[in-house]
């Protein structure tokens, strides 16, 4: 996992990238950690117009506690492996 700083104006953000291989159609929705880092998604929908990549981005959100129009998938929206962005927080910079 990469923790990366992005300015925007008077606030700051905190912005996470994680590599995810995502398995649609499959018996549980769950999320595991990888011992390299990388991070493996256990989806039960397909992966037909969008609905496997819906379902990734609302588990994400839910484990890291954000919500949903803070994760956004950066590489990878037609292909099992992804690179996603999580926005951790949003918080004014002290003048």
């Amino acid at each position: 996992m990469r923790l990366r700083k992005t300015r925007q104006s008077k606030e700051s953000a905190a912005n996470l990238i994680i590599e995810v291989k995502t398995k649609p159609n499959a018996k549980q929705t769950r999320l595991e950690e990888q011992e390299d880092g990388t991070w493996i998604a256990h989806v039960q929908a397909p992966p037909v117009d969008g609905k496997a990549n819906a379902k990734l981005t609302a588990m994400i959100a839910e484990h890291f506690g954000v919500p949903k129009r803070n994760v956004t998938i950066l590489t990878g929206a037609t292909s099992k492996r992804k690179r996603v962005e999580i926005e951790l927080e949003n918080q004014k910079e002290s003048d």
